[in-house]
């Protein structure tokens, strides 16, 4: 009876130098892409028509602003909601009073979210921290 013959050792991979040898000469490819205008220009493409949305800090009450969505001067509407300084001042109101229901009651405690009035959208906010 003949031994089993154990499977050979794959190659080892080329070192690492005259792989990035290999790949600094390759021939680099520059492909055309369309401009917005129609004409076409070497390089990464970049879309030049995208736009950038900016949220704005406002202060605590309805205040005008210019929505970027539906880009109408609109005077905001406003949503207070729970945030961190909410939940630190609930904790030492309790720690401290005992009466840690007060921040999560009152408006000067929370957040102002502004929204626009004609299309929902959000236009930024007012954060106590």
């Amino acid at each position: 009876m003949s031994a089993p013959s154990a499977p050979s050792a794959p190659a080892a991979p080329p070192p690492y130098e005259e792989e990035q040898t290999k790949r600094n000469e390759a021939p680099q490819e520059s492909a055309m892409y369309p401009d917005v205008n129609g004409s076409t220009h070497q390089g990464p493409f970049m879309p030049s028509n995208t736009a950038a949305v900016v949220y704005q800090i406002l202060p605590t009450t309805p205040t005008v602003a210019i929505c970027p969505v539906c880009k109408e001067t609109i005077t905001t509407r406003v949503k207070y909601s729970n945030g961190t300084f909410t939940y630190v001042m609930t904790f030492l109101c309790g720690l401290f009073f005992l009466c840690c229901c007060i921040p999560l009651c009152c408006r000067g405690f929370k957040d102002v979210n502004h929204f626009c009035p004609k299309c929902k959208a959000f236009i930024g906010m007012n954060r106590r921290i």
